[in-house]
């Protein structure tokens, strides 16, 4: 597939990890395989969407702690899935949220729906079939929630519904 950018940084005494993985190095032919790869390598199994590969460009910075990972996302239009069949081959389980920091993006799961705009937030949980639209450039925040820490803090953390909230 050609070089890839890959940067490995250690980060200070909390032993986090940076990792900076982007479409740049790799030929627009081989981009919509390779992002697939690396947004179901950082997070869950999805399926990937790109309607304008041509012109498709991605960057992924994870920051990877004992109990949380934390990324960054910049990308043009694209959307993913995550359906029945990938989660039943799936041993993720843990909570997403999505910060969004620009552009708008648009989460569905259980029949709902949230519009993030600039400032907006939704959590979501990887275990139930979800789907991320963006039609645009956007970056979001995206950290990864184990379910033991949410449902410590939340009383009902199975029955977790999205809704949008802003900060």
């Amino acid at each position: 597939m050609g070089d890839k950018a890959v940067v490995l940084v250690h980060c200070g005494a909390m032993g986090h990890l940076r990792n900076i993985i982007s479409t740049d190095a790799v030929p627009l032919s081989h981009r919509r395989p390779y992002w697939r790869d690396l947004v179901c390598n950082t997070f869950v199994d999805l399926a990937c969407e790109i309607d304008q590969p041509e012109i498709f460009h991605g960057r992924i910075e994870k920051w990877q702690g004992a109990s949380l990972a934390y990324s960054t996302v910049r990308a043009n239009a694209h959307h993913v899935s995550r359906d029945r069949e990938r989660i039943s081959r799936s041993t993720d389980d843990h909570f997403l949220l999505s910060l969004q920091i620009s552009g708008t993006g648009l989460l569905g799961q259980d029949g709902r729906h949230a519009i993030l705009h600039p400032g907006d937030f939704a959590i979501y949980d990887v275990t139930r079939p979800y789907q991320l639209l963006f039609d645009d450039e956007f970056e979001q925040l995206v950290m990864q929630i184990p379910r033991a820490q949410i449902a410590r803090r939340l009383f009902d953390a199975e029955n977790l519904k999205i809704g949008r909230a802003s900060c």
